[in-house]
């Protein structure tokens, strides 16, 4: 079974980084602060899976394990947590970075067993493993 990724805002993304880049050369020799902090973000997440277990890994670059929320609710995982500006104090003249809150959700397959997640934080990679179930067979009732 294949594993399609779908990003329906990716384009939109694109445009986006697009733009920025034509503006950025634009302005680069003017002086201006080109940041970009405070919007909302979205973490960069790869996914694969085993006999095993499912796994996922995120790009948290800079943020503590304390700083990230991972929950499983009704067949859906959730990851969310906030990376704050860490040169709020200073005059910056260009900053690439972004911060802001994030909130990622992934629809869980039947399999997957969401009581016995394993996660952690290696390097700024959150590393998740879901673990599987066996699969239900279907179960014939003898009608009376």
């Amino acid at each position: 079974m294949n594993l399609v990724t779908r990003r329906p805002f990716g384009l939109f993304g694109e445009l986006q980084s697009d733009l920025n880049r034509v503006f950025e050369n634009r302005l680069a020799g003017s002086g201006e602060n080109m940041r970009v902090a405070g919007r909302d973000w979205i973490p960069e997440v790869d996914i694969y899976e085993d006999e095993q277990a499912y796994h996922l890994s995120v790009d948290l670059p800079g943020m503590k394990a304390e700083e990230i929320d991972v929950t499983a609710h009704d067949g859906v995982l959730s990851i969310k947590g906030d990376r704050e500006l860490v040169n709020e104090d200073k005059e910056l003249k260009r900053s690439e970075r972004v911060y802001g809150s994030f909130l990622r959700e992934f629809s869980m397959p039947e399999t997957a067993d969401l009581e016995n997640i394993e996660a952690s934080n290696n390097h700024g990679v959150l590393d998740i493993r879901v673990p599987k179930t066996s699969k239900s067979e279907p179960v014939r009732i003898p009608v009376q």
